[in-house]
């Protein structure tokens, strides 16, 4: 049985915040700052992280995070597939490249052979 959570690690950080907002991480540590959310931090390897208590949130703001956190517990795939979906279109894209590059060496090799020849 895995250890159980702490309050504040159930606390979102500016980054989960964010994503249920749909904005940029800066924008969330903006408007925590200007509007003085509470938080907690916590060390974590390479500095500090900010959780935010979710019931001191702006109302707008805890209503979509909770929707985000609960729709993400429903597809818990959903992130995965996104990336593999990205993964799958890098691997094209290097395929692509590869297969430019290998007609571009081979177009050297041919006016190499072609200008040795005089």
């Amino acid at each position: 049985m895995g250890a159980l959570k702490s309050t504040t690690e159930k606390w979102p950080t500016a980054r989960e915040i964010a994503e249920a907002l749909e904005v940029h991480v800066t924008s969330v540590q903006r408007r925590a700052t200007k509007e003085n959310w509470p938080y907690q931090e916590t060390t974590v390897r390479g500095g500090q992280l900010r959780r935010y208590n979710p019931a001191t949130l702006p109302r707008a703001v805890r209503l979509l995070w909770r929707k985000h956190k609960k729709e993400n517990a429903a597809h818990p795939n959903h992130q995965m597939e996104a990336l593999l979906g990205t993964v799958e279109e890098l691997q094209a894209f290097i395929l692509i490249q590869k297969n430019i590059m290998r007609k571009a060496m081979r177009l050297v090799a041919d006016c190499r052979r072609e200008f040795s020849m005089d």
